[in-house]
């Protein structure tokens, strides 16, 4: 082989290289920033996916922001400050619903329609803007890793705020879920935590990434320079980020439900999550809904599984 030959192979290999750590680059500003520029692109849902009715999520929001919430914020371990947004019932309870959100959303969007089916059972609703997300203060989406400190911490909010003999569901949806099930089996977890909703969480961070990687029919070692750019950036390896793992230590009931169709974290997903709960569990599958859609695809068998787990664990 000539040099000519060479000089052309050894340039288009640096070429190759170069365009491949650029692309590692901007995914990763694009994922874990809160700058994205393609933030609706990557957001919860895959191309295929159905879009939502919008006139009936235009209805159920307005329901949402139309109610009178008492506005607070906490302090976090990494001086952030963080929003949450109390709606009480007309008649006075000791349960506390903790709502976590999904990827790029908010509390008031990512439960407006859940929140209204536990503000009419007669519970608190807490609802959390998530670091970076909403009208809480950070720069960065952790998936989890962060976001479930806070989650303990807005725990023990709840029970030194409210009282210490307060009733405490966590109820996370997506990313939110994940990042509840990453809290469940800590020590530090209050005892007020009466029992959990794990609605479509994914197994890892890897997991997921790996996933949809493949369905944007992209290498899955991008993976891999995605976490190696990721840890210089923020700090934390999302490869050690795995709900399942967490999992395998809860303490409490877990309520699972996962979209039969769910195309964006993958149905088969939940199976693995339920397998490795080591407390008392239940899996409800909604046929024919897709990611973070089990609610409103079928609230009635979604609502009874809840009052089931109300009735039983309260």
């Amino acid at each position: 082989m000539n040099s000519t030959v060479r000089k052309a192979l050894a340039g288009s290999a640096a070429a190759c290289a170069g365009l491949y750590s650029g692309m590692s680059m901007f995914l990763t500003h694009e994922i874990f920033d809160r700058n994205a520029v393609l933030a609706d692109t990557l957001c919860n849902r895959m191309p295929s996916d159905p879009l939502p009715n919008q006139a009936e999520l235009d209805e159920i929001q307005h329901w949402t922001d139309s109610r009178n919430y008492e506005e607070t914020v906490m302090k976090n371990s990494r001086g952030q400050y963080l929003k949450g947004f109390l709606l009480r019932p007309e008649k006075k309870s000791d349960v506390y619903v903790l709502c976590s959100h999904g990827y790029r959303s908010t509390g008031k969007i990512g439960f407006r329609y859940i929140a209204k089916y536990w503000h009419e059972k007669g519970f608190n609703v807490f609802i959390v803007d998530q670091q970076a997300e909403g009208e809480s203060e950070g720069d960065i989406l952790s998936f989890g890793y962060y976001e479930s400190q806070d989650m303990l911490e807005w725990v023990r909010f709840l029970v030194n705020e409210y009282g210490g003999d307060i009733k405490i569901i966590m109820h996370g949806v997506s990313l939110g879920c994940a990042t509840v099930n990453l809290t469940v089996g800590s020590d530090y977890l209050p005892s007020n935590v009466k029992f959990v909703i794990s609605d479509c969480g994914y197994t890892s961070c890897e997991d997921e990434f790996e996933y949809l990687l493949k369905s944007y029919k992209m290498p899955k070692t991008m993976a891999n320079s995605i976490a190696r750019v990721a840890k210089a950036k923020y700090g934390f390896d999302f490869r050690y980020i795995r709900p399942v793992n967490a999992l395998r230590k809860a303490k409490m009931p877990i309520l699972f439900i996962h979209g039969g169709d769910d195309s964006f974290v993958p149905t088969f997903m939940v199976n693995d999550n339920y397998n490795a709960c080591t407390s008392e569990k239940k899996l409800l599958i909604i046929e024919g809904a897709g990611h973070a859609a089990s609610y409103h695809t079928d609230p009635e068998k979604y609502e009874a599984a809840c009052s089931e787990y109300c009735e039983k664990y309260l």
